[in-house]
């Protein structure tokens, strides 16, 4: 479904973008400041169209290539993931580790958009990442992301997983409200659980609960 809108919306959206590139190319320069104006919030409204409709196409593209393996070390692969991530000012810690059957791939965009919320929406760029097998789950391993917050209301969490959700602080990125999405689409994949919390110390926490190693 997400890939047919995809298909559907994206050629006359490349239209609106080509025409209005054409148009400033054209006779921007001897628009008034008004025309110029309106003339630039219709290629910027369609570029962030095409950015979205783009979003929902890779989410829908998810789970086409969805392989577990059986990581023996979920810090390794943690720590792996956060070392592609852009170079920003986030500051990253691993605590524990522990085996699990996960897609690699897709761990790895797990960590991505959880690193990228903290970046846009936390009050000081700190993330604690818990790697942790609970003494009463064998077949468990939980992975846990904590940052200082603000974030959003943790009442707000089922409506933080819906497309283009943008809750709490305003991001210093431009954000779609993708991420949340995406990383609620790998927890399904992974038939894992996924929840979100508060600290004691007011923390915000997501947490995801895989399978372990058989």
């Amino acid at each position: 479904y997400l890939r047919a809108i995809g298909h559907d919306l994206g050629a006359p959206i490349r239209h609106v973008r080509g025409f209005s590139r054409l148009l400033s190319d054209e006779i921007g320069p001897a628009l008034e400041a008004e025309s110029s104006l309106l003339l630039q919030q219709i290629q910027d409204s369609a570029e962030l169209a095409e950015k979205m409709i783009y979003g929902l196409h890779d989410i829908a593209l998810l789970g086409s290539d969805f392989r577990l393996a059986q990581v023996l070390s979920m810090a390794e692969l943690t720590e792996s993931a956060l070392a592609k991530l852009p170079a920003s000012s986030l500051s990253t810690q691993v605590i524990g580790d522990a085996s699990a059957a996960v897609d690699p791939q897709l761990y790895e965009a797990l960590v991505h958009c959880l690193a990228q919320n903290t970046w846009e929406y936390a009050c000081s760029a700190n993330l604690t990442i818990y790697i942790e097998q609970p003494p009463s789950q064998a077949d468990a391993v939980r992975v846990t992301f904590t940052d200082p917050g603000p974030g959003f209301e943790v009442k707000q969490w089922p409506q933080a997983l819906n497309p283009f959700n943008r809750l709490g602080a305003q991001p210093t990125l431009k954000s779609l409200g993708l991420g949340l999405t995406k990383v609620a689409q790998i927890a399904c994949l992974h038939e894992a659980a996924l929840w979100c919390q508060r600290t004691q110390a007011g923390c915000l926490q997501i947490g995801i609960q895989f399978h372990a190693m058989a």
